[in-house]
């Protein structure tokens, strides 16, 4: 096997392995209740949609640190933003930052 083979091969491996672990990852997510162990490590590991569709249900507990990696994550992202001003369960502490960037 050719080394541009095998480099196409490992490449397209791994991005298989990257959409397995993100669909497997989204799964979880979308389970009715989730811990704060389980939501700080899909917050960690996870895309957009999933930290969108932990922030979404209601009956995820989610940590100080998990909004923390949120918000410190958001880059501009407005509509993310908002999800997470939305939740009751933001810790106080943490708002100012949220508002900083929802003002801008």
């Amino acid at each position: 096997m050719s080394d541009q083979k095998r480099c196409r091969t490992k490449s397209s491996s791994r991005t298989d392995r990257e959409r397995i672990e993100h669909s497997i990852l989204a799964k979880i997510a979308a389970r009715e209740q989730l811990d704060e162990t389980v939501t700080d490590s899909l917050l960690k590991r996870g895309n957009a949609a999933i930290q969108r569709t932990i922030l979404e249900n209601p009956n995820a507990r989610v940590s100080e640190n998990g909004f923390a990696r949120v918000i410190m994550g958001l880059d501009g992202d407005k509509s993310l933003a908002q999800m997470v001003a939305a939740r009751q369960d933001l810790p106080a502490e943490l708002r100012p930052w949220l508002n900083d960037i929802l003002k801008s």
